[in-house]
């Protein structure tokens, strides 16, 4: 009866191993720095960060923006880094979008300045959760807002 107690334990765990997924593993990311509305120095940037899934906590807000930011100095780091495109539904599943900066005069000729592939997923609970790379350089770094109704706060 031990024997099948424990087999049964091992099988119920190598289950749960196989069904988790980014919802479930993922690691937080709480920086107040990366707030929309944080244009004060120090500089920061992403480009030490660990390659992974991460879900935004914390005051400075819950998810990457959907426009840009408006100007370089904003988000703790020179150029701020945006998501192009629309955050998924719960149904959409994982979803890759464009990973964008904010990089003065050169937004008016293309919105997306530099640009590489991010993965977002919506979760059940109501919160969304990022497969983020390093940034390509140290002057950038992820933003983070609330949202408002259609809106992100500034």
């Amino acid at each position: 009866m031990a024997i099948f107690n424990l087999l049964s334990t091992m099988l119920l765990s190598l289950v749960v191993m196989a069904t988790a997924g980014p919802c479930d593993e993922y690691s937080e990311l709480s920086d107040t720095w990366r707030s929309v509305k944080n244009y004060t120095p120090p500089l920061f940037c992403d480009r030490g960060l660990t390659a992974g899934w991460y879900r935004f906590t914390g005051p400075a807000g819950d998810r990457i923006p959907t426009v840009n930011p408006v100007s370089l100095l904003r988000c703790g780091t020179t150029a701020p880094v945006w998501m192009n495109g629309p955050h998924p539904s719960i149904a959409d599943g994982v979803v890759t979008r464009q990973a964008c900066t904010f990089w003065t005069f050169w937004n008016a000729v293309e919105p997306c300045y530099n640009s590489w592939n991010i993965q977002v997923q919506a979760c059940p609970g109501g919160f969304y959760v990022y497969y983020l790379t390093p940034t390509p350089y140290c002057s950038y770094a992820y933003c983070v807002g609330k949202r408002l109704f259609n809106m992100f706060t500034f």
